[in-house]
């Protein structure tokens, strides 16, 4: 077939016409044809172990094993799986659950090293005291404060204050902390426990527990909420208690600093001025308590 204005090839085929010619094919080798006219091809990928590098397509052989799992293809077999630390965990390649028995030697597995699930009864029940020391360190929550508390031999319990409160774990400093409680140090580390709103309710009612620091206790009333009646019940200073009556917008820290406040000027001043109505007549009935 002639074409009235002459062929315009476009590598194979005219772009005026559409006629075909058997050369300057544009080849799709894997899919074996070409890309612009459909002429047919050997198929030949260009295989890179498994996987066609130019197409992608698969194939069952020539696999780059890494374990359980290809890690060119992501196939999966059944052997060389490479192992979670714990019994009952999966397997890190492929992922599937792997479950096998634990071979528990107190409260540590001899296999996998796991730490043995334990129930207030069964923590009660324990007098080895190198094993309360394991839960005091690497237990969670509950479990680990309970440990901490009986925790008695003198020596186990300086080396793990030891290694705590030198460690990066924030539990970890202020689980220490609430045993060495006198220092400046420890007090910082557990008002900032409380503070942080992103920590466990355990943790932090274990740090309130144990600080002591007046004026830490007062800016933990005045800024923390949540704690704000706990830090005020354990304040006796009467310039905290006063700030913290005048200043603090939790209502309920504010009365717990008004029913121990002792001096009668600061009181008058509250019960004559507070912008707060409830204040006023808070520190007047504390007034008349005293006698005032």
């Amino acid at each position: 077939m002639a074409c009235p204005l002459g062929h315009k090839w476009y590598g194979c085929k005219c772009e005026r016409c559409g006629k075909t010619r058997n050369e300057l094919h544009n080849w799709d080798a894997c899919k074996g044809k070409c890309k612009r006219c459909g002429e047919a091809c050997p198929v030949r990928h260009d295989w890179n172990g498994c996987k066609c590098s130019k197409c992608g397509i698969l194939r069952d052989e020539q696999h780059n094993w890494n374990g359980c799992g290809c890690s060119r293809c992501g196939k999966v077999r059944d052997e060389q799986h490479n192992y979670e630390a714990s019994c009952e965990g999966w397997y890190r390649q492929c992922r599937k659950p792997r479950r096998e028995p634990h071979r528990w030697q107190g409260i540590r597995c001899a296999k996998c090293g796991e730490l043995k699930r334990i129930t207030d009864k069964e923590l009660a029940l324990l007098t080895n005291q190198a094993e309360i020391a394991d839960l005091a360190k690497h237990a969670n929550g509950w479990l680990r404060i309970k440990a901490f508390d009986m925790l008695t031999n003198r020596s186990l319990a300086q080396q793990l204050l030891k290694d705590m409160i030198a460690s990066r774990d924030e539990d970890d400093r202020v689980l220490a902390a609430t045993k060495l409680p006198d220092s400046f140090d420890a007090q910082m580390i557990l008002a900032e426990c409380v503070k942080d709103d992103k920590r466990s309710d355990d943790i932090r009612s274990t740090a309130i527990g144990a600080l002591s620091d007046q004026y830490l206790l007062g800016e933990i009333a005045k800024h923390c909420w949540e704690f704000a009646r706990s830090a005020t019940n354990k304040i006796t200073n009467q310039i905290i208690l006063a700030d913290i009556a005048k200043n603090c917008t939790s209502e309920y820290a504010a009365v717990n600093a008004i029913d121990k406040l002792t001096d009668k000027a600061v009181l008058t001043d509250i019960a004559n001025n507070h912008a707060k109505h409830q204040r006023s007549i808070d520190a007047s009935n504390r007034l008349k308590q005293l006698g005032g």
